[in-house]
C-alpha cells in the first residue's frame, strides 16, 4: 500500500526559492549602495557587520543563505558556487573597508577585484534563476510530471535520435479508469490527490531516462527510449498490476482502489510523432472498450 505524497512540492519550493533569490538581489543592491556610500562619504561609517571576519553571514542574503532551509537548491552545484562567491565578495569588501578605516591607500586593483567579484556573484544568481525557471516551466505542478508543453520538444528529440541512430522508442497513452466517478464521489481535491499518487507510483517504477507526461485531465503519456513495443507492453503490465493490486491510501487514511488502461505504440523513422501518438490512442481505446484495466499493444491487424 502506498501513502500519497505531493510530487509537485519540489517545484513549488523552487518557485518560492526563485522569489527568495529575487529578494536576495534587491538586498544585495541595497548593501552595495550602503558600502559605496561609506567608502565615498567622509561622514558615513561602514556597518560594523561588514568588517567582521564572518561578514558574509550577517547581510540579509547571508542570513537567508545560511539560516534557511532550501533542500532543492542545496543539491545544485551552482547554489554552492554562489555561496563561495558571496563569501569571497564580502572578504574583499572587508579588506577595502579596513584599508579605508586606517587611511591606507585603496588601489584601483583592489577596487576592480572587488567589483568583478560583485558582478560574478550577481551573474551566478541570474544563472541559477534561469535554471529554476527552465525546470519549473516544464513541470505539471499538480503531479510533478513533465507537462504537455514540454512534451513536443522531448518527443522530437527522441524521434530524431531514432531516425539518426536507429534503435527504438515506445510511446504509451494511459487513462485512469472511471476517474469521473472518483471526482463525483469524493470531490476534486481527492481526485487531485489520486492523480499525484498515480504519478508517484509510475515514476518510481520507470527508468531514470524515461519520460512521464501529464497529457491532460486523467491521461498520462510515457516515452520509453530504447524500448520496443513488446518490452514496453511488459513494463506497462507491471505498472498496471501494481496499481490494480495495491490500493492508494489517501491523506485521511481512506483506501481507494484505482485501475488504469494502457495503449502502446512505438516510434519509427518513417512515421511521424503525431501518427505514433494516434496509434497509442487507438490502442488505449481498444483497451478501454475491452473492459479497461488492461494493456493493449497497437498493431496493424
Amino acid at each position: 500500500m502506498l501513502q500519497l505524497t505531493r510530487p509537485s512540492a519540489s517545484s513549488l519550493n523552487l518557485l518560492k526559492n526563485l522569489e527568495d533569490l529575487d529578494r536576495g538581489i534587491i538586498n544585495h543592491t541595497h548593501w552595495l549602495k550602503d558600502l559605496h556610500r561609506s567608502l565615498i562619504c567622509e561622514d558615513e561609517q561602514p556597518s560594523a557587520n561588514d568588517v567582521k571576519t564572518d561578514a558574509h553571514c550577517h547581510c540579509n542574503f547571508g542570513l537567508w543563505f545560511y539560516n534557511s532551509e532550501h533542500q532543492e537548491l542545496d543539491q545544485l552545484e551552482l547554489f554552492q558556487e554562489i555561496g563561495h562567491q558571496h563569501q569571497a565578495m564580502h572578504a574583499l569588501a572587508r579588506q577595502i573597508l579596513l584599508k579605508r578605516k586606517t587611511e591606507t591607500f585603496v588601489s584601483s586593483v583592489d577596487y576592480n577585484t572587488f567589483i568583478e567579484s560583485v558582478i560574478d556573484f550577481k551573474l551566478a544568481i541570474r544563472r541559477l534563476q534561469n535554471t529554476i525557471i527552465e525546470e519549473v516551466c516544464v513541470i505539471d505542478h499538480l503531479t510533478g510530471c513533465f507537462n504537455r508543453q514540454s512534451m513536443a520538444t522531448k518527443l522530437s528529440q527522441e524521434h530524431e535520435r531514432v531516425t539518426r541512430k536507429g534503435g527504438c522508442c515506445a510511446l504509451v497513452m494511459i487513462d485512469v479508469d472511471h476517474f469521473k466517478q472518483v471526482n463525483d464521489t469524493y470531490g476534486h481535491a481527492v481526485g487531485d490527490e489520486v492523480l499525484r499518487g498515480i504519478a508517484e507510483r509510475f515514476s518510481a517504477q520507470l527508468r531514470s531516462y524515461d519520460y512521464l507526461f501529464r497529457y491532460g485531465g486523467e491521461e498520462f503519456l510515457v516515452c520509453l527510449p530504447d524500448s520496443d513495443g513488446k518490452s514496453a507492453e511488459q513494463l506497462m503490465e507491471r505498472l498496471r498490476l501494481d496499481l490494480a493490486e495495491s490500493p492508494l491510501m489517501l491523506g485521511d487514511g481512506t483506501e481507494l482502489c484505482i485501475t488504469a488502461s494502457f495503449g502502446v505504440s512505438h516510434l519509427t523513422p518513417n512515421k511521424n510523432i503525431e501518427d505514433t501518438m494516434l496509434e497509442a490512442d487507438h490502442a488505449l481505446l481498444f483497451a478501454k472498450s475491452s473492459g479497461r484495466n488492461r494493456v493493449h499493444l497497437w498493431n496493424t491487424d
